[in-house]
């Protein structure tokens, strides 16, 4: 039986046969202050040119009218002033637009960028993921790193340039000293479809998160129990009656996760599945494998791959622990495992 996983996205449902796919100063750039004494100029003009009674119209009223406005930049431009995130909270959004890059400022792989903006965590455990996921703009030039140290840190820990490609940065980050703070830096690049020029419709738009990973990837430290249906159930069936096991950290294209479930056997055989929710607009992984233990983890009984997605020889009302390692080909978000009895009971 081909094992059958689900394409989720915010419009529609798609089902998909599974097949593995190939594989401290800021500094104005002269422009920027040309526009500035452009502005000044206009404004005086302006005035001048204003009937008596319109006069008494503040400076910052008519240069706010100008398109070529002073910038605005957002209150966590610089590292001082550097948002703090709270570990598990949801995410929060963010924006680079009209921000600026502060002098000595490192930027890792991201290269020349042009905006940065700042925040901050608190390490609560020695094992903990950032993510930083665009809102708006697909395409936009949006990067972003983990430093530590004392502000402007230079010792990077993670650094992703996503130009041109997913929609989300993850940063899983390891060996964290707890009770230490530590810096994100989410940053733009000029051009692409989210703008060039210096105005406020430049820049990318997203929400940021950080959290402690979900390790569930191991025969003694399992997710959760899986699903079991006597026969073939239907997409709605699974996503209703079974668990949705959210993936924290989310997975970006060739990242593999190994997740692990419980289960006690109705049947001597059985049809290993899973949905996956995920941006693929093909066969959303590259490899699939999966290995059985019993309830006791003393060692694998059997074991297979996307070519054999069947369990026999179960020996009925016995536990048992199954695990499945992936390996993404695009994001995935959360996943739906679940089985179907071939022989049920009565």
């Amino acid at each position: 039986m081909k094992v059958i996983f689900c394409l989720l996205s915010v419009a529609f449902l798609l089902i998909i046969h599974l097949e593995p796919v190939n594989s401290q100063q800021r500094t104005l750039s002269p422009v920027v202050e040309e526009n500035y004494v452009s502005d000044i100029k206009i404004l005086t003009e302006k005035i001048a040119d204003q009937p008596k009674a319109e006069k008494t119209k503040s400076a910052s009223e008519i240069l706010h009218n100008n398109t070529n406005r002073m910038p605005a930049p957002p209150v966590n431009d610089n590292c001082a002033n550097a948002t703090a995130l709270t570990v598990g909270a949801p995410c929060i959004n963010g924006t680079t637009k009209e921000a600026t890059v502060q002098a000595g400022e490192t930027t890792g792989c991201q290269g020349a960028v042009t905006q940065t903006v700042w925040y901050s965590f608190v390490a609560t455990s020695t094992a903990m993921f950032v993510e930083v996921e665009r809102t708006a703009s697909s395409g936009c030039y949006l990067s972003s790193a983990v430093y530590r140290g004392a502000c402007l840190p230079t010792s990077i820990l993670s650094c992703e340039d996503a130009a041109g490609g997913p929609n989300l940065n993850i940063h899983n980050l390891n060996s964290l000293l707890i009770g230490t703070t530590y810096w994100v830096q989410v940053s733009y690049t000029s051009g692409g479809p989210c703008g060039a020029a210096n105005n406020a419709a430049t820049g990318a738009d997203f929400c940021i998160i950080v959290g402690v990973p979900v390790n569930c990837n191991t025969c003694t430290n399992p997710c959760g129990s899986i699903c079991i249906f006597p026969s073939a159930p239907t997409v709605n069936q699974v996503l209703n009656g079974c668990t949705n096991y959210q993936l924290q950290s989310r997975l970006n294209a060739g990242q593999t996760r190994t997740q692990c479930y419980t289960f006690t056997a109705v049947s001597i055989s059985f049809s290993l599945q899973m949905i996956i929710s995920g941006l693929c607009s093909g066969g959303n992984v590259s490899s699939f494998n999966w290995s059985l233990y019993p309830s006791s983890c003393s060692g694998i009984i059997q074991s297979g791959n996307l070519s054999n997605m069947n369990a026999t020889g179960l020996t009925i009302g016995a536990g048992y622990v199954l695990c499945y390692t992936w390996t993404a080909a695009c994001q995935h978000n959360y996943v739906v495992p679940y089985m179907v009895a071939t022989a049920p009971l009565p």
